[in-house]
């Protein structure tokens, strides 16, 4: 069975330092930095890649 990949997207909160991080358009996280953002959606898209 092949698993799809996650729709991640980051966006920052307009007037403020927050960015959120949305999986499959439901919020996952709030953060204060955007290298804190990305550090998160990559690390959910090395967890989705299969393992031979």
């Amino acid at each position: 069975m092949k698993k799809r990949k996650p729709n991640i997207e980051i966006g920052h909160y307009r007037g403020s330092r927050y960015w959120g991080v949305w999986v499959d358009s439901e919020l996952l996280a709030v953060v204060c930095y955007r290298k804190g953002a990305e550090a998160i959606k990559s690390a959910l898209l090395s967890r989705s890649k299969p393992k031979l």
